[in-house]
């Protein structure tokens, strides 16, 4: 869960740094990189609250799988 998080918010900022012209607005780029981690982190929080309620491993499981599939998402939202 870790690597993504890190391999998200380092696209988010490659992706920033990558899509300027000779104007680069930093100020910008850590407002966009904010939002994606703020995305993650509700992310997250809700995998939290969903394996503290799951009463079994299959549903700690599906818990997992969500987390992976949105914050996958949220990324690929945010990265173009």
């Amino acid at each position: 869960m870790k690597k993504i998080l890190f391999l998200a918010t380092a696209g988010v900022v490659v992706s920033s740094f990558a899509a300027t012209d000779s104007h680069f607005n930093i100020d910008k780029a850590k407002a966009r990189a904010n939002m994606v981690l703020d995305k993650e982190i509700k992310i997250l929080q809700d995998t939290k609250t969903c394996i503290n309620a799951a009463q079994n491993a299959e549903e700690m499981k599906a818990c997992r799988a969500k987390a992976k599939i949105d914050i996958k998402a949220a990324t690929a939202k945010n990265i173009n």
